[in-house]
This record gives C-alpha cells, structure tokens and sequence, in this order.
C-alpha cells in the first residue's frame, strides 16, 4: 500500500495527548504500518518543513526532539527516510486545479498511491478527484 501521509496526519502522533485531537488512532496504525513495512509512503518535499513549522508553533520546547522522532521513524525505501523530491516541477502544474494542493498532486503522481487526508474540508472538496481517503477509513 503506497500512501501519502497529510501533514495533519503525522502531526497526530505527537499530539494525541490533547483531547481535542480526534482520529489519533488510525494515524497511530499508519505510522505503525511504515515501521512494519505494511505501507510504503511518499511525501512532496515540503512534508518535514510543514511539520517543523506545525512543531514550532504548538510545541516549541520539544519542536526539534519532535521532529527527530518523526524523522527517525522507519520510512521505507532507505531504511530511514524515504520522500519523493521533484526537481523538475512535474508535480506543481497538478496543484493548479483549486481543489488540490501538493499532497494530493503527489498521489496523482504515482501509480497507487493515495492521499491520506484528516482535513474534512479538503477531503470534501477533493473527493472527486480521486485517490484520497479519509484517515479513519484508510489502513489497514
């Protein structure tokens, strides 16, 4: 299974203390299902730079130590890390519809892959597009 993992839904891990915080289990299962090497994930190359900024913002304290953590999950393809880098700009002539943003691009990008999404308002509005899932309904 090839997913793209919404910022929003990694973010979940670190943040599943708050109450607040709904849907932290199936994001749990998915970040699981990469150490286990169940799922196979792709990221645009902006994914650790959002999450930074997601980690300064609401815990900056433990941002860096977050990060690291996120970073050191078993990503597979390297061992480590695995995210896809495009040079050429392939993906961004796919974010010019008003509906789909980077994430979404990279899972049209790729043969099977789909977006994870845990943004309900994006989710409905990209539904149509196809190759996108809402996170509770996602894994296994």
């Amino acid at each position: 299974m090839i997913l793209v993992i919404d910022a929003s839904v990694a973010l979940k891990r670190f943040f599943k203390e708050q109450p607040d915080e709904p849907d932290v289990s199936p994001a749990v299962d998915i970040l699981g299902g990469i150490d286990n090497d169940q799922v196979q994930r792709v990221q645009p190359p902006r994914f650790f730079a959002g999450v930074a900024a997601v980690f300064a913002r609401k815990d900056p304290a433990n941002a860096a130590e977050s990060l690291d953590n996120l970073w050191r999950i078993k990503w597979r393809g390297r061992g480590v890390c695995r995210h896809l880098f495009v040079g050429d700009g392939s993906l961004y002539p796919l974010t010019a519809s008003p509906i789909r943003h980077l994430y979404h691009a990279t899972a049209l990008s790729i043969p099977d892959a789909k977006l994870v999404a845990a943004d309900g308002r994006y989710y409905e509005k990209a539904y149509g597009q196809g190759r996108i899932s809402w996170l509770a309904d996602s894994f296994p």
